[in-house]
């Protein structure tokens, strides 16, 4: 693992001197990185401390997850892969050029805090990177952490948003927020009946659409017949079209009003770092399953099952990306698709044959790190204060 690492900071050319990239390393050389103010990171966890209680109390099945009255939900930091405030990181840092936020896409559930793309960014180019991110959360918790989280001083924020469950997560997020948390934040739809393919109806019994949704996402998960493909090299991989689908269905008002609370977070995610003088980017992290169905269109070297409905699916992702990039666009945000790049390496072992969620292997890992450290040497310098190149 280490010496895969040091290879991967070998790799990497110098960037172009106008580059995101090369401005984070003069912040980094010029004034010793910007130390985190240690006082106010005491302060935050001592907190967030008080807000969880002892003994927190765990959320969900994972027990990587405990409930917090301001995020909803956040790391437990008394796990071994934790931190001190509950994110994956090798300890509480001394200074933090890049803050990463976003769900278990980034966080990596189990795989120890060396082994996620953010530690393996930090290899490939000598910045300081923090993982800032959390399974399931959504673009509301990515400003609500980010606020908490401005005693880290970060020179650089890195959001990933992640189409499988990003849109629809924050329709949940927004119901499961306090009150005083949900000021700012304009919600439509999200008492309308959520709607799902009639084969999982039975499985689903409650009335509540967020109910709803994880009853179909449980009911779905178990349905893998007709969803799997075998790639040219024998592995084989399931996918979930028809779930990745209805939780990314823009005609459903509850996933409709989702997408609207996602923008309206990266909007403020955009103020917020403005006014800290941190440049935001972007990725826009596709599901696995658009991943193996652009890889279809664009080489035709996959065997697909279902494929009438990765076409849909990959139809509504499209649209659902095209909107978010837009709107980004319309915030001097740079913003860019993974998609293509990932179909590109699909033959690689990119992703653990039997994970239906299309998390990265620890190989698809190295390769995520090279994609966004060349986003940032590809990406321009931008003022201070604004999300504008220089």
């Amino acid at each position: 693992m280490i010496s895969e690492a040091t290879e991967l900071g070998r790799g990497m050319p110098p960037p172009e001197k106008n580059s995101l990239l090369a401005a984070l390393l003069r912040r980094r050389a010029e004034r010793a990185g910007h130390p985190v103010d240690k006082a106010a990171l005491e302060e935050v966890v001592r907190k967030m401390r008080l807000r969880i209680g002892s003994p927190s109390t765990p959320f969900g099945p994972s027990g990587l997850l405990v409930k917090d009255p301001m995020l909803a939900f956040r790391g437990d930091p008394d796990h071994p892969l934790h931190d001190a405030l509950g994110y994956k990181n090798l300890g509480m840092p001394e200074s933090v050029d890049v803050l990463v936020l976003g769900n278990s896409q980034v966080h990596s559930l189990y795989a120890p805090p060396q082994e996620t793309w953010p530690t393996l960014l930090g290899a490939r180019t000598g910045l300081a990177v923090y993982n800032g991110a959390m399974g399931s959360y959504s673009p509301i918790q990515y400003f609500l952490g980010y606020r908490e989280l401005d005693a880290l001083h970060a020179g650089c924020v890195v959001v990933v948003l992640y189409m499988g469950n990003n849109v629809y997560n924050s329709a949940n997020t927004f119901r499961k927020i306090p009150d005083a948390f949900r000021k700012g934040f304009v919600a439509s739809g999200l008492e309308a009946a959520a709607n799902f393919p009639t084969h999982h109806a039975t499985q689903i019994e409650s009335s509540d659409p967020a109910k709803r949704i994880e009853q179909f996402m449980q009911a779905a998960k178990t349905d893998t017949e007709g969803f799997c493909f075998a790639r040219v090299r024998q592995f084989t991989h399931y996918l979930l079209p028809a779930l990745r689908l209805a939780v990314q269905n823009l005609q459903n008002e509850f996933v409709a009003g989702g997408l609207e609370l996602a923008l309206q977070s990266l909007t403020k995610l955009a103020g917020l770092a403005r006014e800290r003088g941190a440049p935001l980017v972007v990725l826009r992290m596709p599901t696995k399953e658009r991943v193996v169905y652009e890889r279809h269109r664009e080489f035709g070297d996959v065997k697909l099952s279902a494929e009438a409905a990765l076409q849909r699916l990959w139809a509504m992702e499209v649209e659902a990306d095209r909107r978010i990039a837009e709107h980004l666009a319309a915030l001097a945000v740079p913003s860019h698709c993974l998609g293509a790049p990932l179909a590109a390496l699909l033959h690689e072992p990119m992703y653990p044959p039997l994970d239906v969620d299309g998390h990265p292997s620890l190989h698809g890992r190295f390769r995520v790190a090279e994609m966004v450290a060349d986003f940032l040497a590809g990406t321009p310098a931008l003022a201070p204060g604004s999300n504008r190149a220089l």
